[in-house]
């Protein structure tokens, strides 16, 4: 392989990272708007829980209100903690795997540690021959 191929091919594997970590930052960016907009049905879910506990005081009104407005705010919850497990992953790296034997790599590494081939074109997320 000439010096020109080995330049060529660092320079696709870094435009594929630069890919790679732009999607991730829209991804986040998604999930971040999406939390903000839960975090204020969130606030509203409250908010309807405590007029709803002043009227069942106050006149003395039916339980099922509060009893519907605690189900709704748990169910706002629960899709709160979806989207911030989800905003976690996306910041995960993806596997990495050695193109000559597809031993699973470091994602530092220069060589593969089983049959040492040089790292210069990685898979990721999936093993040579299981695309």
């Amino acid at each position: 392989m000439s010096t020109f191929d080995r330049f060529m091919n660092k320079a696709k594997d870094i435009a594929d990272l630069a890919a790679h970590k732009t999607n991730e930052v829209v991804e986040i960016s998604k999930l971040k708007i999406q939390a903000l907009k839960l975090n204020n049905s969130i606030a509203k879910a409250y908010e309807e829980l405590g007029s709803a506990y002043y009227n069942h005081v106050k006149f003395n009104g039916s339980s099922e209100m509060l009893h519907n407005c605690v189900a709704e705010i748990d169910r706002l919850l629960k899709e709160q903690e979806a989207i911030n497990d989800a905003m976690q992953e996306v910041g995960k790296q993806p596997a990495i795997y050695c193109s000559a034997c597809g031993q699973e790599l470091a994602h530092d590494a220069v060589y593969c540690s089983r049959c040492g081939s040089p790292v210069s074109h990685v898979i990721y997320a999936t093993k040579p021959g299981q695309d």
